[in-house]
């Protein structure tokens, strides 16, 4: 394979380089996709529960993200039972080490978070949400999220 190219990842959506973040980055790097990650890191979803809660997203991203993860071991794909035709889409052990950094990630962000939203750090916290961890500590000023930018 030429530079940091991974199976399964379009020879468009590679960095071309030999490089670890890179190579990361093209599994996780599309937009939508760490946050389907997000979401099954929370617990196994349907289509259907994925699609309500990653408000935004159509079906044929995430139709597409989906099968990206599964195709790249990040993400399995199981039938429900009593329903022939469900599926139901869960973490493995490859999607489960993106935990900390899924983490990490969200409490580095919540410093962005502009507006109403982020003023009291109650609607910050549901990033964090199904991680195991504790909600984002406050900044020195007391504040949730609070933090220079740039």
């Amino acid at each position: 394979m030429a530079g940091s190219e991974v199976r399964g990842v379009s020879p468009k959506r590679d960095y071309g380089q030999f490089c670890g973040l890179a190579s990361a980055l093209n599994v996780i790097g599309e937009r939508w996709t760490l946050l389907v990650v997000r979401e099954l890191l929370i617990g196994p979803a349907q289509f259907t529960e994925l699609l309500d809660t990653l408000s935004g997203i159509g079906p044929n991203l995430l139709t597409e993200r989906l099968r990206t993860l599964v195709d790249l071991g990040v993400v399995a794909q199981r039938q429900v039972r009593g329903d022939g035709r469900a599926r139901q889409y869960v973490i493995t052990g490859v999607g489960e080490e993106l935990r900390q950094p899924v983490l990490w990630l969200t409490r580095w962000g919540v410093r962005f978070i502009d507006g109403e939203d982020g003023e009291d750090g109650e609607d910050v916290r549901w990033q964090c949400r199904g991680t195991g961890q504790p909600s984002p500590e406050p900044g020195p000023d007391g504040e949730v999220g609070s933090g220079r930018r740039g």
